[in-house]
């Protein structure tokens, strides 16, 4: 018997883990392991046409925010307009030394500043609620592109394909998951600045409110 033989018999019985003997080789390990979990044809397929659906929506919602975000840009130059014109009345009240007009443009000025506020910040939700439905929209384009890859991936597997095929297909659709996983998170920060956009708009509007 080999030196070392019975020790290591002895550690394999202390551990259950079987050591082979003298002169014997290891176990084969699996160099084709599937890094990708294979999903039934279906299961891809209803995801796939639930994004397409979803994509759809988005680019609807951002057209929708795209007109509503034109319609506030023109209330904003609207309010402008209105400052300067107040701002004429105050320099013109002050170069007459009326005290009363004075006293009174000045007072409407503070309305249409804080009415300015409010409509800035309705402009700036907007703009966040537009680029909320874009980033909503290449998302579901990134995740229809990631599905398709899996799906004939799939339809490969199911028919035994060349195993160098079947490695390209699965590498091809990480990389496309890799950018769908990007995409889902720039959308994530969007919606975050949206929720933002709505809570200053909320403040803007009470103060206004308060100010009457």
């Amino acid at each position: 018997m080999p030196r070392f033989a019975a020790p290591l018999a002895l550690v394999a019985a202390l551990i259950g883990t079987a050591v082979p003997a003298a002169g014997q080789t290891t176990a084969r390990w699996d160099s084709t392991e599937n890094v990708l979990p294979a999903r039934t044809l279906d299961t891809i397929r209803a995801e796939r046409e639930s994004y397409a659906r979803l994509r759809g929506d988005a680019d609807a919602r951002a057209g929708t925010a795209r007109l509503r975000l034109a319609e506030m840009e023109d209330q904003v130059e609207q309010i402008k307009a209105a400052l300067a014109a107040v701002d004429a009345r105050i320099k013109t009240a002050k170069d007459g030394k009326n005290e009363p007009d004075k006293v009174v443009a000045e007072a409407e000025k503070k309305r249409i500043e804080r009415q300015r506020s409010v409509m800035e910040r309705r402009r700036d939700l907007r703009t966040a609620e537009m680029e909320e439905a874009r980033a909503e929209a290449e998302a579901a384009v990134a995740a229809t592109r990631a599905l398709d890859l899996e799906y004939q991936l799939a339809r490969r597997r199911l028919d035994v394909a060349d195993a160098a095929v079947l490695a390209d297909l699965e590498k091809k659709t990480l990389e496309a998951r890799v950018d769908w996983a990007s995409r889902d998170a720039d959308l994530a920060g969007r919606r975050g600045r949206v929720v933002e956009r709505r809570l200053s708009l909320l403040e803007a509007q009470q103060a206004l409110v308060k100010n009457r």
